[in-house]
């Protein structure tokens, strides 16, 4: 990769632009996996259930316990 000082000017625009387009879509990606989640939340209220999230390694791992019946 080269530096700022290596790239022509319209190249590290250009670069920042799709910098900031890939952060604005991992957060778009990000909202969508919270609301799938809170909507999960809803839903399993009102079946003894609950599912959470823990971060491990940088990446969010999904878990759910039971206290219900099977």
């Amino acid at each position: 990769m080269q530096t700022k000082d290596q790239m022509s000017e319209p190249d590290f625009q250009r670069l920042v632009q799709i910098a900031l387009t890939d952060l604005a879509i991992r957060r778009t990606v990000a909202e969508n996996d919270m609301a799938d989640v809170n909507e999960e939340m809803r839903s399993l209220e009102k079946d003894d259930n609950w599912i959470g999230w823990t971060l491990k390694f940088g990446q969010f791992n999904r878990i759910m316990i039971t206290t219900g019946s099977f």
